[in-house]
Parts: C-alpha cells; sequence; structure tokens
C-alpha cells in the first residue's frame, strides 16, 4: 500500500464520525483475530506508519466505509470535505431510495436521467 498522508486523517475521521473510541476500535478488530493497541491505530491515524492492506479494509469495513476511492481521493487526490451531518444526509438519503424523489422536489433538483 503506498503512502498517502489523507489515509490516517480519513481513518480518524471515520472513526470519530462512528463514535468509536480507539480502545472499541482495538477490540473490534480482536473480533477478527487482529490483536494490536491503541498506540497502533494512533500511529495510523497520525500517518506515523499505514495500516496493512487486510487492516485497512477491514477498518473501512468497521467504519462503514462502503465507497473507498471515494472516501479518500476525489480527482484532485483530496479528500472531499463533508460535515458528519452532510455525511448522515446522505447515509440516509442512499438507504432510502423511496423519499428520493421526494427529496429532489423539495431541493429543485431535475430527477436523474435514465441509463
Amino acid at each position: 500500500m503506498t503512502t498517502n498522508e489523507n489515509i490516517g486523517k480519513v481513518l480518524k475521521y471515520y472513526r470519530k464520525l462512528n463514535k468509536l473510541s480507539m480502545d472499541e476500535v482495538t477490540q473490534k478488530l480482536a473480533e477478527h483475530n487482529i490483536h494490536l493497541s491503541n498506540k497502533t491505530v494512533y500511529g495510523w491515524e497520525n500517518n506515523q506508519n499505514p495500516p496493512s492492506a487486510d487492516k485497512f479494509l477491514l477498518l473501512c469495513d468497521i467504519y462503514k466505509i462502503s465507497d473507498i476511492n471515494h472516501s479518500f481521493l476525489n480527482k484532485d487526490n483530496k479528500r472531499l470535505k463533508l460535515s458528519s451531518d452532510e455525511v448522515l444526509l446522505l447515509e440516509h438519503y442512499r438507504n432510502m431510495p423511496e423519499m428520493q424523489s421526494a427529496v429532489r422536489k423539495i431541493l429543485n433538483m431535475p430527477e436523474p436521467k435514465s441509463v
């Protein structure tokens, strides 16, 4: 895995978004037979040492990151900055397709074109 300074920042952001302490993260990792200390998680979040690919993917699962590419990079290799409230709104929007048309009407947005 190549080092990317955004990885630590984004991991920390999603850990906090999910209201998880470092202890809780290490406990969840231990449930998958990955035993490590809070110091290791701290190191990941501060770009001292990135997690291995398998640990990274497991963290994405724990943090409910479904679109890894979008969550960590955009075209300019920079993370799109969304508030935690915006992330929550997007998650609810995606999980309620029956409401999407109404939301689009309220926001004066056109319906998406069928592909």
